[in-house]
């Protein structure tokens, strides 16, 4: 884990969070793997709920799409019947019910429509948004890297073009004399959103979220960064309702 502080310090400066991991590689232990991410996750999950600011978490997590870990990255939970689950025998990773969190993690190739995905969408599973491979050997090849981010402090700018299988098997595979290891490099550009202290409503659906300030100014007929809040009341005659109502509408400008 790294944490940055930007903006030299004070009332004006902001702080960043970024994770880097590797998750075991034994694919015959997917319960070490699963419980490696859960573990992860509830780790930042705290770090979500005690600060609001901008996090960024990538790596190898030697996990294809589709995976229990990936399931649990991307969709906050495990469903109860989901294969891997059958492999636990230590119980570290029962009951299924455990296995989610409240952290807000996007993929950056799934959730993204920044410049740069145009060239990188024929390069990308259409079923599971991710890049067709990051691993490429002569026998083996796959997608097992990722970065993930918290929409709500980030926005996505920009993505590394992906490379192409055919372009990677001229020289055998990965690694080669052009390219050094054996995963191709995933790299996203981002910019930090400004915040305006504490959230007060979250929609659940698309993580959307009102500032507490605004809030709390809305209540009061205050002016919300600039635009000016109207409170309106509609008074309805209930036995009109049938045949056509009439409405009385107050409205009330602060001065």
């Amino acid at each position: 884990m790294f944490s940055e502080k930007m903006g030299g310090g004070g009332s004006g400066s902001a702080s960043s969070s970024q994770e880097n991991t590797h998750v075991y590689v034994n694919q015959d232990l997917k319960d070490v793997k699963l419980w490696q991410v859960y573990t992860l996750l509830k780790g930042l999950e705290k770090i979500v709920v005690s600060a609001d600011i901008p996090m960024l978490v990538g790596g190898d997590f030697n996990s294809v799409p589709g995976s229990a870990p990936h399931a649990l990255l991307v969709m906050g939970k495990v469903e109860q019947m989901h294969p891997d689950l059958t492999i636990d025998p230590l119980g570290i990773v029962h009951p299924p019910a455990k296995l989610s969190h409240q952290v807000s993690a996007y993929s950056s190739f799934a959730r993204s429509h920044a410049p740069g995905l145009e060239q990188s969408r024929m390069r990308t599973d259409l079923t599971t948004n991710e890049p067709l491979f990051t691993y490429c050997t002569r026998d083996f090849i796959c997608t097992v890297d990722y970065i993930f981010y918290i929409a709500n402090s980030l926005s996505l700018e920009s993505l590394l073009e992906l490379l192409d299988e055919e372009s990677l098997r001229k020289d055998t595979t990965l690694p080669s004399p052009e390219w050094s290891s054996d995963h191709i490099s995933v790299c996203i550009g981002s910019r930090t959103k400004k915040t305006y202290g504490q959230k007060f409503l979250k929609c659940r659906r698309c993580d959307g979220f009102q500032w507490l300030k605004d809030a709390k100014m809305e209540v009061n007929g205050d002016s919300v960064r600039g635009k000016t809040v109207v409170k309106y009341t509609v008074e309805v005659n209930v036995d009109d309702i049938s045949n056509g109502f009439e409405t009385k509408l107050v409205i009330n400008i602060p001065k």
